[in-house]
């Protein structure tokens, strides 16, 4: 996902016809990996219509192609098994009506796009070993920078929200705007018009279901840190901005590490979200694998 939002960027900034592919590519992909990457489709052409992306016939033409033939091993499966995943999604019972509790599943999502982006989530993926984790492990001090990474991406969204509305209601030309503020104005617009999807749909609230969020998050705090840096007044400031960003890279090295250490030791245990993880249960996950084999 984050070669993909890398990829956008760069074909803005410099268009090109093997980065079209690359997008047509990637999307085939992603969308395989996780259902909620569907969702993208629509603000990429409200985009592509707003910025009016150079895209030729032969480009897009060409993406389409290996769009499909990367759905094509997909594509069968479905059809040998007579669509059942696809009948079995499209059966699953949604509330009739909008209630409160639909509203609700709304601010979670929008929720839980901003605490598993900053690292706040772990409890989710952890269940009850986070507890032991989070004291084993001394993360009270990693969970400060967290925190603080977390309000800025959100000052963040907001910011450029303002932003995308000032230039929709001015009728500000895009074609004027510098290249990395029509990307923080897209992926924002992703972020507005997939949680609005998600309501209107009533999608429930999981966590995993954001996960094409999480690198816009990123990108979006990012951005404000080096806005804030660029109008820093003083050496002091930039070096204390630097500083904070390191330390907010560190504690996020320092907290990966600990995470995967963690549940290699403790392969076993009451885990949220998926339960134990593959790479941690590998011998065991082969063994079931040859035993299926066989019969």
């Amino acid at each position: 996902m984050l070669i993909f939002y890398i990829t956008l960027a760069s074909y803005l900034e410099r268009p090109a016809g093997f980065k079209v592919w690359i997008m047509a590519a990637l999307l085939a992909l992603i969308t395989q990996l996780h259902m909620s990457a569907w969702f993208l489709f629509g603000p990429l052409f409200v985009f592509a219509a707003l910025v009016k992306a150079p895209l030729s016939i032969r480009d897009v033409f060409i993406g389409g192609l290996l769009f499909v033939f990367l759905y094509a091993p997909y594509i069968t499966f479905h059809v040998i098994t007579d669509f059942q995943n696809l009948n079995s999604f499209a059966s699953y019972e949604r509330p009739a009506t909008f209630t409160q509790s639909n509203l609700a599943s709304a601010i979670d999502n929008i929720k839980w796009t901003y605490i598993i982006s900053s690292g706040t989530g772990l409890s989710y993926s952890l269940g009850n070993e986070f507890d032991a984790f989070y004291k084993n492990r001394y993360l009270a001090v990693p969970y400060v920078f967290f925190s603080i990474a977390l309000f800025v991406a959100a000052i963040g969204t907001i910011r450029y929200l303002v932003l995308s509305a000032r230039c929709v209601f001015h009728h500000r030309q895009w074609s004027d705007m510098p290249r990395s503020t029509q990307i923080l104005i897209l992926f924002t617009l992703i972020l507005v018009l997939m949680h609005l999807s998600y309501f209107l749909f009533k999608v429930p609230a999981f966590p995993h279901y954001n996960v094409i969020f999480y690198p816009i998050i990123f990108i979006i705090a990012a951005k404000v840190g080096i806005d804030a840096y660029n109008e820093a007044s003083s050496h002091s400031i930039k070096r204390a901005l630097l500083g904070l960003l390191l330390m907010i890279l560190c504690s996020n090295l320092y907290v990966t590490h600990s995470m995967f250490d963690y549940l290699t030791s403790n392969p076993v245990g009451n885990y949220g979200d998926y339960g134990n993880p593959y790479f941690a249960n590998k011998d065991d996950w082969r063994q079931r694998m040859k035993a299926f084999s066989i019969d």
